[in-house]
């Protein structure tokens, strides 16, 4: 690596200012790419109910980034949408 920092583009949790979504949702679809555009992988994310009982969406799978293989997780959480225990 070059030193330079991995920053963030994920907006901040509090604000909203990410993108909205108003139909029902099947599938995502995230692309990994270098800073330079390049293509490493593409990596679906299914809808997913998660043991805590949130619900969102899953993606899975493996990149290669400079000869050495990685595994990539995805979680997408729907923020509130585990039901509270009486």
């Amino acid at each position: 690596r070059d030193g330079r920092e991995f920053q963030s583009c994920a907006a901040d949790a509090g604000s909203d200012d990410g993108a909205v979504v108003s139909e029902e949702v099947n599938m995502i679809i995230a692309q990994l790419e270098t800073e330079d555009g390049k293509l490493i992988n593409v990596i679906t994310l299914m809808p997913k109910q998660f043991s805590t009982g949130s619900k969102g969406f899953l993606g899975l799978g493996q990149v290669v980034v400079d000869g050495k293989r990685h595994q990539v997780n995805f979680q997408l959480v729907e923020i509130g949408s585990a039901k509270k225990k009486k």
